[in-house]
């Protein structure tokens, strides 16, 4: 059974001097084939190598539904940060902002008992 024609190249380039091998390709959806032509056998003969290379196409589906992915994420507004409204409007509807401020500190709790220095003795040296 016949599946495709396929013509894979050898060239020689002129200036490197070195032959390269032009793979023939046959791509469908479940499957990619790949012909290349190795050295020559004899004057009528070549070797050739075969690959078959299966599901390589469903690879650029998997990027694709990656990225459909990602979009849906960036669109979702569960994940977009809330900015705090800056407009007078919404100031004023709001009303007054309680605001705490500490007690003021006493003469007790800011300075540490003071303790009765004795004075010196009479007739000490």
């Amino acid at each position: 059974q016949i599946i495709s024609t396929l013509n894979p190249e050898r060239r020689v380039y002129n200036v490197s001097r070195m032959p390269m091998t032009e793979v023939a390709i046959d791509r469908s959806v479940g499957r990619d084939l790949y012909v290349a032509l190795g050295e020559p056998v004899s004057a009528t003969a070549w070797s050739v190598r075969l690959y078959h290379k299966p599901l390589v196409n469903w690879i650029w589906g998997g990027c694709v539904l990656m990225a459909l992915g990602g979009v849906l994420a960036v669109l979702d507004r569960r994940y977009r940060a809330r900015r705090p409204s800056t407009s007078p409007s919404a100031v004023r509807a709001s009303g007054p902002v309680p605001v705490r401020v500490p007690a003021p500190a006493t003469a007790a709790m800011a300075l540490p008992a003071s303790r009765s220095v004795s004075s010196p003795q009479a007739g000490a040296p």
